[in-house]
């Protein structure tokens, strides 16, 4: 069974913790440097659009360990607006030449990455910057503002569930 799905790799790929046969890199290239923090889910859809398998080993081969100045695990919000404009700027790219069946997923991926880093930039209060993004998305996809707004009407939702206090006077911390 082939372990590298579009699942997989739209959701945590673990790239680092993946080894690659020399045939493989021959045929799909070496990983795209114009990706600083992105480029093994790139590489690992590249490897997925061009046929390739993907065997999982029960052994372990490989321990991540996290630390402060970690590029994967990382809560500096420069480094996720980074990659998520990294992810949206790759889901175009291969829209262009996945199969048909997975297209439907790497839209709605797309459009998730693009919430995320409209809410990022609203949460760090970059107001200018979340609405360039939200406006550039929109022409390139008119479905997310509805995203956008419904996610954000969800965190408010669940704001005001664990805060029954309500409105009374507090703002709202997205």
């Amino acid at each position: 069974e082939n372990a590298m799905t579009i699942e997989n790799i739209l959701g945590t790929p673990f790239g680092a913790a993946r080894y690659w046969h020399r045939r493989l890199i021959d045929r799909i290239g070496p990983y795209n440097a114009r990706y600083r923090y992105a480029h093994d889910r790139d590489y690992m859809m590249r490897c997925l659009i061009a046929g390739a398998v993907c065997v999982e080993v029960e052994s372990v081969l490989y321990t991540y360990r996290e630390h402060e100045g970690s590029r994967t695990l990382s809560h500096n919000t420069a480094i996720t607006e980074t990659f998520l404009d990294e992810h949206w700027e790759m889901a175009g790219k291969w829209l262009a030449v996945a199969p048909p069946d997975d297209r439907a997923v790497i839209y709605a991926w797309r459009r998730r990455q693009a919430v995320e880093g409209i809410l990022l930039s609203l949460k760090n209060h970059k107001f200018g910057h979340a609405a360039a993004r939200l406006i550039g998305r929109a022409f390139i996809d008119p479905l997310i503002p509805f995203a956008a707004f419904k996610r954000l009407c969800c965190i408010v939702v669940n704001k005001l569930k664990k805060n029954r206090s309500g409105f009374a006077g507090n703002a709202i911390k997205l």
